[in-house]
Formats: C-alpha cells, structure tokens, sequence
C-alpha cells in the first residue's frame, strides 16, 4: 500500500535525522537504522509481516531510549507517532 511506503519513508528519514544531529548514542542509533533499513527492505520485498516485525522493534528500543532518558522526548514521540501510524493504519470511513 502506498500509505505504508509513505510511512516507512517517513520513518527512514526521521531515524537517519536523528542520527545526523547526533542526540543519540552512536550504537543505540545504528541499532534503529538498521532496523529501519530492515523494515524498508522487508517492504520493498513484499513481506509485510517482516517490515511489521522491524517496526515493532524500533517502537521497543525506542520506548527503552526514552525510559533512558536517552534519546530527546520530541524525537522518540515523533518515531513512536509514525510506528504507531505503520502498526495500526486507519480504515477510510467507508470501509
């Protein structure tokens, strides 16, 4: 689905500028961006439930970061926003 794309994008690019302002631990950002890229590349293959997987890690080490203190409270709410976004789409209210 196009949406779903769209939201791993989002996603992908909200790790990766995480990563470039460097608020985050270098090992705890490479931890997300390799899941992220998982995510990505489980998506473009066609395996939903794979990419589903990935976000689903992203959201728990996410969580953890935040628990931590360990990554900027904006930052993990907006990945958490985009998780929950990939995780549990909203149905169009004709459906």
């Amino acid at each position: 689905m196009d949406t779903d794309s769209t939201q791993f994008a989002r996603l992908s690019l909200l790790v990766q500028r995480i990563l470039d302002a460097e608020t985050l631990l270098e090992a705890e950002g490479a931890a997300l961006l390799k899941e992220s890229q998982a995510a990505h590349l489980a998506l473009a293959e066609g395996d939903a439930q794979d990419a589903r997987s990935h976000v689903e890690q992203i959201a728990r080490q996410t969580a953890a970061l935040l628990e931590m203190k360990a990554l900027a409270l904006a930052d993990g709410q907006a990945v958490i926003l985009i998780t929950n976004r990939i995780l549990t789409p909203e149905t169009d209210a004709g459906e």
